[in-house]
């Protein structure tokens, strides 16, 4: 009898502990539900890539801003004539990265401390002579002479190039002589245009 008594105690306990479970899980997964979490990963994943988006677009805004420098000019028209000390515009501007050349007055102005590499290209009528500068602050640094034959009625060309350090607001261009005349015009059409362009090569 003694043996039956426990073993029916021991047959409740269970079936009461079995029948409360349930309603001990429910409460638990109300109570995680009630407290909305947010997955660690989620939150962390959101954040650095944010973050990192940007800084790497700060980056490359400062990069493009401040050392990528470049522009490139054609001549669209004839220069008729020029005389002694004219500023040759290459008013046809096809690149000015950084808008740093003037197409009105020819004129590149450095718009920060650097390495420049300019080309400089110019073509004139056949059998004239023109002597051309190429100025870093109304002073000359190189000079080239248009002097020779032609080939058929293309003109003769002559290219000049140079590389200088330049602080901010140093401006360079190209003219004729201060004292030498050139003979003839300046040609740009189908058969060639005459171009200047520059370009940072890295900055001081």
């Amino acid at each position: 009898m003694i043996f039956f008594s426990v073993l029916r105690t021991l047959i409740m306990k269970s079936k009461s502990n079995i029948e409360s479970a349930p309603a001990d899980d429910t409460s638990l997964r109300e109570d995680n539900q009630n407290r909305d979490f947010e997955p660690l990963s989620k939150i962390r994943k959101g954040e650095v890539s944010l973050d990192r988006a940007s800084q790497l677009m700060d980056r490359q805004a400062v990069r493009q801003t401040t050392q990528t420098v470049a522009f490139y000019a054609q001549l669209s028209h004839n220069e008729e004539s020029p005389g002694l000390h004219h500023t040759v515009a290459f008013d046809s501007v096809k690149t000015n990265i950084h808008n740093s050349y003037n197409r009105y007055t020819g004129a590149f102005s450095a718009p920060i401390n650097g390495v420049y590499g300019f080309i400089y290209t110019l073509r004139m009528s056949c059998h004239n002579y023109g002597v051309f500068e190429f100025i870093k602050n109304d002073e000359g640094t190189i000079q080239v002479n248009v002097d020779g034959g032609c080939a058929g009625c293309a003109g003769q060309f002559t290219t000049g190039s140079v590389i200088l350090a330049l602080n901010v607001g140093d401006t360079v261009y190209v003219r004729t002589h201060s004292t030498i005349s050139p003979t003839g015009h300046i040609l740009s059409d189908r058969n060639g245009s005459p171009y200047f362009t520059g370009w940072l090569i890295a900055p001081l």
